[in-house]
């Protein structure tokens, strides 16, 4: 007998959804990537921010959860984070047109680039 273990499903919040497809008129593909907070800064530097959720505490204010533009090209990122093992990671999912897929991956490329040759 094979037991199947399903996973939390991604946790892209249904309103994000929404405003994609209210935008472009389909519902988004996506990839997901883990991303330290650093490179999602440079990442999302000139995009713009259509939705966040904060937290403000002793340490300053700390961003849980935020849906980006990403060059007006048919792309939006969306920033959250999951329970990963035993701790919570920044995870990143690129909502897209498919036509846009090679922008994803381009994109996704150079990042797994300069991460490999330490940059941050």
């Amino acid at each position: 007998m094979v037991i199947y273990r399903y996973k939390k499903k991604d946790m892209i919040p249904k309103h994000c959804i929404k405003l994609f497809e209210t935008k472009y008129e389909t519902y988004p593909s996506y990839t997901k990537m883990l991303m330290t907070m650093d490179v999602f800064k440079k990442l999302v530097n000139r995009s713009e921010l259509l939705w966040c959720s904060h937290s403000i505490r002793d340490n300053g204010d700390n961003v849980l959860s935020s849906l980006h533009s990403y060059q007006e090209s048919g792309i939006y990122i969306y920033l959250g984070t999951e329970l990963q093992g035993s701790i919570y990671e920044e995870v990143v999912y690129f909502m897209y047109q498919i036509d846009k897929k090679h922008i994803v991956d381009f994109t996704i490329n150079q990042i797994t680039k300069q991460k490999k040759n330490g940059n941050k």
